[in-house]
């Protein structure tokens, strides 16, 4: 794989002449620029060091191969060691040379998007903002992202044998001031639930979790992002009434239909995207609105989210049977039954309605993809969206319940 570079630049410096958008394809961000580029250096072994080795692995040769057979007497050693001498001093400077040309094919550049380490055989890339840290280490600039559990973090990515690391060192130092995470996504996140009337529970600075809280319509809701860069969980929780016991209970499709007990709701899309379970579909029809399932469309397009409310009990089929009521007609039901093949054979029983005042936790749990964990911009939207959803979701079964 040879560096693509531009015609007629010969002369100039490296970082002029790298082809970034034939480098990186579908990859290259509008206005891309390659800001620092080198070669990693030659790392061809020194002769003196070859010849130690030749030396060694003939003298260790030749005392193997007396040792097998047992009688010194009948071998020449000095020129046993000096034909195994000839034969490895050879094989390790051609192993040297093309180590050495296979590193010296290596380049690294700095673009205002990411880091890039193109070879021979493969091409690897990370943008500037998944590096939570990078350091100098001699002739090398390693690179790391944040982790959730541990105190270390992980290097992912690294510079080496750099005629200039320092150099390197300073450009991406550079860029990453404006394009680097250090709390940037703390202040993107803080900066959109204050406008949404949230209140930050913690300080946003050395922090791994955010809470943020708010009152609304008298219910409490609570918002918590585990892990910042990359960022590993999106909590709602809020406490909602629940006066006849319902449960709702909805995820992604990541296990098969057949396999466990789905509810739909003749919206195709949302179907399709949505493992569905209630006890009350007419609880469904009412707190599943056009706007709320819109907006856990948008969450589960990027993310893996579960949305449950109440204790999870028996999975009903049933079409258009309000179990709000205390009576329900058996002819009723035998139609229901006549018209959808998944309604439950068994009569609905009788629901029993809870003391007033009781209530359930409506929660979401959103884990990201990892495509997007380190982009601040799809963080901010996807925890909007979680947000968003989960509150008309609450109202709507406020509204159920009035």
């Amino acid at each position: 794989m040879g560096l693509p570079l531009k015609p007629n630049t010969e002369g100039k410096e490296l970082k002029d002449r790298i082809d970034l958008r034939k480098l990186l394809g579908r990859f290259h961000e509008r206005d891309e620029e390659v800001l620092w580029a080198e070669y990693s250096a030659s790392n061809q072994m020194p002769v003196t060091v070859l010849l130690a080795s030749s030396i060694l692995i003939g003298i260790l040769g030749t005392i193997l191969f007396i040792s097998l057979k047992g009688q010194i007497h009948h071998y020449n050693t000095l020129l046993s060691i000096s034909i195994l001498f000839l034969l490895s001093f050879p094989i390790l400077l051609i192993y040297s040379k093309l180590r050495s040309n296979r590193l010296s094919k290596t380049v690294n550049i700095i673009t205002s998007e990411r880091i890039i380490k193109q070879s021979s055989s493969s091409l690897l890339h990370r943008s500037i903002s998944s590096v939570y840290y990078f350091r100098r280490q001699e002739d090398n600039v390693l690179f790391f992202e944040k982790l959730l559990d541990t105190i270390n973090d992980r290097e992912i990515f690294r510079f080496t044998q750099l005629k200039n690391s320092k150099e390197a060192h300073i450009a991406f130092y550079n860029i990453w001031e404006k394009r680097g995470p250090e709390g940037k996504l703390e202040e993107a996140l803080k900066s959109l639930m204050e406008r949404k009337g949230f209140q930050a529970e913690n300080n946003n600075t050395n922090v791994k979790d955010f809470v943020f809280t708010k009152s609304l319509d008298g219910a409490q809701y609570i918002v918590s992002v585990f892990g910042l860069l990359p960022v590993k969980t999106i909590e709602v929780m809020l406490n909602c009434p629940n006066k006849e016991n319902n449960f709702l209970l909805l995820y992604g499709q990541h296990a098969s239909k057949q396999l466990v007990e789905d509810v739909e709701i003749n919206d195709p899309e949302f179907d399709n995207s949505f493992i569905i379970q209630s006890d009350s579909r007419s609880f469904l029809d009412a707190v599943l609105t056009d706007r709320t399932r819109q907006y856990m469309l948008n969450c589960i397009g990027s993310s893996d989210c579960r949305y449950q409310f109440g204790k999870i009990g028996k999975v009903t089929k049933e079409m258009a049977v309000d179990t709000r009521s205390q009576f329900i007609d058996s002819e009723d039901v035998l139609d229901v039954q006549l018209l959808d093949h998944k309604t439950d054979r068994e009569t609905p029983s009788l629901q029993t309605v809870a003391e007033e005042g009781t209530s359930s936790a409506l929660q979401l749990t959103c884990r990201p993809e990892s495509s997007m964990q380190f982009n601040i911009d799809a963080m901010v939207q996807l925890l909007e969206n979680c947000v968003d959803s989960t509150v008309e979701l609450g109202k709507g079964i406020e509204a159920y319940f009035k």
